[in-house]
């Protein structure tokens, strides 16, 4: 069984982990696949954090993350033909 001051640290150190990469979101990005903007996460990042940092331990302590995390959001039509053969960045290249 762990020290608890060890969770303790540990639980800063993924606390300070989370805020790092929620201070680097962009506010004029776009929503992502779960359909939650940026500016909305900075605005309650406080509100978050925690509940953010259980699952993290959670899933380290268990070794093992929730099905709906590994379940993909990919439709096999978008994902054969997102690539357009005729780009701008191709079109260029082949000159």
């Amino acid at each position: 069984m762990q020290h608890a001051s060890a969770l303790v640290v540990g639980s800063l150190t993924i606390w300070f982990k989370v805020s790092a990469k929620l201070d680097k979101l962009r506010d004029d990005k776009a929503a992502g696949a779960d359909d939650l903007l940026p500016r909305f996460l900075n605005c309650i990042k406080k509100e978050i954090i925690s509940p953010i940092v259980i699952l993290f331990k959670k899933v380290l302590r268990e070794e093992t993350v929730p099905s709906d995390w590994t379940d993909a959001n990919v439709d096999r039509y978008t994902a054969i033909y997102s690539v357009h053969p005729y780009s701008p960045k191709d079109r260029w290249s082949r000159r």
